[in-house]
């Protein structure tokens, strides 16, 4: 997801990683109609590609000016 010239972020699925324990707690779902499995939690599920966008989109931006 391109968010700038030289900047953009990369969706890596959670099981490609060794040690799943050391990332952060989920907090919702994105491309969920891609999913391998059914998720049986209460995080927010967002089917895809326009949803999922705006789904992290706007939390990453209200994640930055929190901390600004």
């Amino acid at each position: 997801m391109p968010l700038a010239p030289a900047f953009g972020l990369s969706f890596i699925p959670a099981a490609n990683f060794f040690k799943e324990y050391e990332l952060p707690k989920a907090v919702l779902h994105l491309f969920y109609d891609r999913r391998v499995d059914d998720a049986d939690d209460d995080l927010p599920k967002f089917n895809g590609y326009w949803q999922s966008q705006w789904a992290v989109s706007s939390r990453f931006v209200s994640t930055i000016l929190r901390r600004g």
